[in-house]
């Protein structure tokens, strides 16, 4: 059924705003994973640009694995051993756990906000 707004035009319903916005921005719906070198050997950058990973540690996986950090070379220990001490601090942060907590919420200015779309 059709709203009707001011002098009798048809209004348009609430939640295709919010699907002409996430259209107009850009955003595609497709596989995240696009080329498992690229998007797994980007996951060390994007850790340490966030914050999740200390700069030693990016630092001298960067350094000695040269970039790649998907498929090292066995005969590297060092870079081995980066990438073990990157995983056991990527792997001590939830994100999940991280993004519900009050302090972080707060300091993001996270608002609670509860909508309902009727589709």
């Amino acid at each position: 059924m059709l709203q009707h707004g001011k002098d009798g035009e048809v209004a348009t319903p609430f939640w295709l705003h919010i699907v002409y916005e996430f259209l107009r921005k850009g955003y595609l719906i497709v596989s995240p994973l696009t080329d498992r070198f690229i998007d797994f050997n980007s996951r060390l950058e994007f850790a340490h640009r966030v914050a999740l990973i200390s700069d030693e540690i990016y630092q001298s996986t960067k350094e000695s694995c040269r970039g790649n950090y998907v498929y090292p070379d066995p005969n590297n220990n060092l870079c081995l051993d980066n990438l073990q001490r990157f995983d056991e601090a990527a792997t001590k942060i939830t994100l999940d756990a991280w993004a519900n907590e009050k302090e972080v919420q707060e300091a993001l200015h996270v608002r609670e906000v509860c909508f309902h779309i009727a589709l």
